[in-house]
């Protein structure tokens, strides 16, 4: 299974996130033709994991360059405790759902 390269992504209190993403393994684009992609996100706080799919936070916007966006809202972001570790698991899946690459990154929760 291949790695997504991660990036660091910063999480603004009291305000809605929006993330513009790029799937990239080992610097390269990913196609993401035939591909959906969930997320579990883990933080202190009411409601980690928050489970994140297609149509609910998740966006494919460009398939063939591999971008998607992530989006949290307001009510989410203030379940997060300021200052606490944030991880989002990103999973790829392939149209016969098994998994085709997944990465860790961290997330940093600041005062807006």
């Amino acid at each position: 299974m291949a790695e997504i390269d991660p990036v660091t992504l910063p999480v603004i209190d009291a305000h809605d996130n929006t993330y513009n993403l790029q799937a990239t393994v080992d610097g390269v684009v990913q196609s993401l033709q035939n591909k959906t992609i969930t997320a579990a996100i883990t933080y202190t706080g009411t409601g980690s994991p928050l489970q994140l799919t297609l149509a609910s936070g998740i966006t494919i916007t460009d398939t063939p360059n591999g971008k998607f966006k992530l989006a949290l809202t307001l009510a989410q972001v203030a379940n997060m405790d300021l200052g606490k570790p944030i991880y989002c698991y990103l999973t790829l899946w392939n149209a016969d759902n098994s998994a085709w690459a997944h990465g860790k990154f961290p997330l940093v929760k600041t005062l807006g």
